[in-house]
C-alpha cells in the first residue's frame, strides 16, 4: 500500500521522502565502486518516532526493496547497511535508530541489477521486528 503521507508500523510513522539510482557506469556509481552491471538505488526515508517499545526505546527496523510484476520473478534486496564496502560519500545513518526520539531520516541503500524495476514495480519494505508480520509497505516512483 502506497502512501505519500505516510505509513504506520511499530511505534512509528514512515514516509519515503526521495529516491536516486545511480548506475555502475556513470561518474557517482564508479566514486562507489559499484560492481559492473548493477546500479545502486538510494531511499530517503523519513521516520517520525511516536512512541517506544516495552524496553523504552525507539524501534529498530529493516528495510527491504522488493521487485514484482512485469511477468518477473518476484526479486527482493535487503538494505546494504554497510555489509557492502562502497567506497565515497556515503549516508551517515542508514537504518533505524534505536537513540532517537525526535524525527530523522535514514538512506537505505540497495544494490540491484540494472535491469531492475525496468518492467516491473519496485516497492519498499519496512519492518519492526516485533511486529512483525506487519511491516508498511511503499512503491517507488
Amino acid at each position: 500500500m502506497a502512501n505519500r503521507g505516510g505509513l504506520s508500523a511499530g511505534n512509528a510513522r514512515w514516509r519515503i521522502d526521495a529516491t536516486d539510482r545511480f548506475s555502475a557506469d556513470r561518474a557517482t556509481g564508479r566514486e562507489r565502486e559499484l560492481p559492473a552491471g548493477t546500479d545502486l538505488i538510494a531511499v530517503t526515508v523519513m521516520v517520525d518516532p511516536t512512541g517506544t517499545g516495552p524496553d523504552g526505546v525507539p524501534d529498530l527496523c529493516a528495510a527491504r526493496l522488493e521487485e514484482s510484476g512485469g511477468g518477473n520473478v518476484t526479486r527482493s534486496w535487503t538494505n546494504t547497511g554497510g555489509a557492502i564496502d562502497l567506497d565515497g560519500a556515503g549516508p551517515s545513518l542508514t537504518s533505524c535508530s534505536s537513540e532517537l526520539s525526535i524525527p530523522y531520516s535514514f538512506e537505505a541503500e540497495f544494490v540491484v541489477p540494472a535491469d531492475a524495476g525496468e518492467s516491473s514495480s519496485l516497492t519498499v519494505d519496512i519492518s519492526v521486528p516485533e511486529f512483525l508480520p506487519e511491516y508498511a509497505r511503499s512503491a517507488l516512483d
